[in-house]
């Protein structure tokens, strides 16, 4: 009995280091969040506030300590270069150091960061009165773990067409230019280079934010795979729209942000590096990102892990089918609705002259088409109030110029009896 035990402990103590789970002095995490909404010269945003809350939040889910996030508010050029400094001095030797900023951005030569009190008049002075995004990396630099920049700042030209000089050869309105950062650093932005992002309804969190929130929670899972996820919750969100994009390379060493039990435990945790299909498919076979399997394929399709990754890549193809098919039935029950005698017109007291039309009953359906006020010819099926309670009245299935779908009841009456439908 002796030999099995002794293997039996072999294995157990590999199985340790192999999941980073030895015990190992902790430094501390430090992040810095920075929300410029407020803009003095140009236009406001709405939301970053309210994501940069959300994201603070988050990262004390994860481990993050709370003393050890800054939270910063709409700073003009000089607090926001003083945030900077302060932070970079506290990151040195950090397990893991995090930067978000949420507001205007601007690429060019130099992907620069914008501070409510700049002006943007001319192309010549942004540098004087910007933050480049090089600042945010260096001082990241000297964590010993975790080095990470998320930017969910490119937006359309902030300065509404007015900046004077813009060379031919660049364009403001265009969001964040590639970058190549170096000494293990990695920065997020919410649209890939070139291409804009979405702030969000008023009130609520861009989609970026709001990705960030469901993955970035993720435990134990590898930091490209999490923005994997992030990068697939955007497009689905965003109508494919958006694509978030991760910039920056580290190798085959694995990155984990959030703890792998009960995400108590901040460290990031390093494994030795994955250089076999079997291993590297054990970290990514429960994965709900399309991107990450498709990549796995390309490099070990000819394995038999590169088999299950074609089924568990089939999956999900055909759960996105379904998912697609559900959100499609209210339509298809919308169109089968007979049509009864009585017609109905939209009210002219309707919300901005429109009222939308919207696959399912309730706001968090897509909208079909807006039928403007006045519109008569409504052919209005069943009733039925919405599950959310989102709305005092019910929502009705119609039939309006050969499309069908669903409608409030507010503002719709009847033809004939002039009350609304029940």
């Amino acid at each position: 009995m002796v030999r099995p035990m002794k293997a039996l402990q072999a294995v157990s103590l590999f199985l340790l280091v192999l999941l980073g789970s030895l015990p190992q002095a902790r430094a501390e995490r430090v992040a810095l969040i920075i929300a410029n909404s407020n803009y003095k010269h140009i236009s406001n945003l709405a939301n970053p506030r309210n994501d940069a809350v959300a994201i603070s939040g988050l990262l004390q889910k994860i481990g993050f300590a709370s003393a050890a996030i800054t939270v910063k508010y709409d700073l003009d050029y000089n607090d926001m270069r003083l945030a900077i400094r302060d932070f970079k001095r506290r990151t040195a030797g950090a397990e893991a150091a995090l930067i978000y900023f949420a507001g205007h951005g601007l690429g060019g030569e130099e992907n620069v960061l914008v501070p409510v009190d700049a002006e943007l008049k001319s192309w010549a002075e942004i540098r004087d009165e910007t933050i480049s995004q090089r600042a945010l990396e260096d001082a990241v630099s000297l964590a010993s773990g975790i080095k990470l920049v998320i930017l969910d700042a490119c937006r359309n030209d902030p300065s509404r067409g007015n900046m004077t000089g813009v060379p031919k050869t660049r364009s403001i309105d265009r969001g964040l230019s590639r970058v190549e950062p170096d000494g293990g650093i990695l920065v997020a932005y919410s649209a890939k280079h070139g291409t804009v992002a979405q702030d969000g309804a008023p009130g609520g969190n861009s989609p970026f934010a709001r990705a960030l929130v469901k993955h970035l929670a993720t435990p134990g899972e590898d930091i490209r795979l999490v923005f994997g996820g992030v990068r697939d919750e955007v497009m689905r969100a965003t109508n494919n729209q958006q694509e978030p994009f991760l910039y920056g390379s580290l190798g085959q060493k694995r990155l984990i942000l959030a703890g792998a039990s009960d995400q108590q435990s901040p460290s990031p945790v390093v494994t030795p590096p994955l250089n076999d299909a079997g291993q590297i498919w054990g970290v990514i076979q429960n994965t709900v990102s399309q991107a990450v399997l498709e990549d796995f394929i390309r490099r070990y399709g000819d394995s038999v892990f590169g088999g299950f990754a074609r089924t568990r890549l089939k999956e999900l193809h055909e759960q996105e089918q379904r998912e697609l098919q559900t959100r499609l039935e209210p339509q298809r029950a919308a169109k089968e609705q007979p049509a009864p005698a009585e017609t109905y017109y939209v009210t002219q007291d309707v919300s901005f002259d429109l009222l939308n039309m919207r696959t399912g009953p309730g706001t968090q359906y897509p909208i079909v088409t807006a039928i403007p006020k006045g519109a008569t010819g409504l052919q209005v099926g069943r009733c039925q109030t919405p599950q959310d309670a989102s709305s005092r009245f019910p929502w009705c299935q119609v039939n309006w110029q050969g499309q069908s779908g669903w409608v409030s009841s507010c503002c719709i009456l009847g033809s004939r009896t002039g009350q609304r439908p029940q």
